[in-house]
Parts: structure tokens; sequence; C-alpha cells
């Protein structure tokens, strides 16, 4: 399986939070609604995770370190 990353952009908050919505391991913790209202918090570095048909198959919410500037945790 070939799998390409791809970072995080405005326009996918709709697919993230419904691919959210069908996992086990997902919170409203991981939200776009969440993640962006405490936006103005945290340089956002997430990327969403593509199958070689587009199909999302993983999302990774990701910010830059506050303590690290050159890290992403």
């Amino acid at each position: 399986m070939t799998l390409s990353v791809h970072p995080y952009q405005d326009s996918d908050d709709a697919e993230w939070d419904a691919f959210l919505g069908r996992t086990a391991q997902g919170s409203f913790l991981h939200s776009r609604r969440f993640l962006s209202y405490h936006g103005d918090r945290f340089q956002d570095e997430s990327i969403l995770v593509r199958d070689e048909k587009g199909k999302l198959v993983a999302v990774f919410p990701a910010a830059v370190s506050p303590l690290q500037p050159g890290c992403v945790v």
C-alpha cells in the first residue's frame, strides 16, 4: 500500500472530523473544532495520510513545540 502525507488545510475540516467520528480512538480533543478554537495558542502542523486512491486513512494532530521551536509535537 502506498501512502501519501499532506499538510492540514482549513478546507480539510469537515473530512477530518467525519473521519474522526468513525474511529474508536478519536476524541473531541482531536477534532478540528476543538483545535481551531485553541488555534491561537499553537502553530498547527497537523497532517493527513491518504492511500493511493486518495482515501483518508489517518489524521495526525501536531503543533510546533513552544519550548523547542524546531520540534513538532
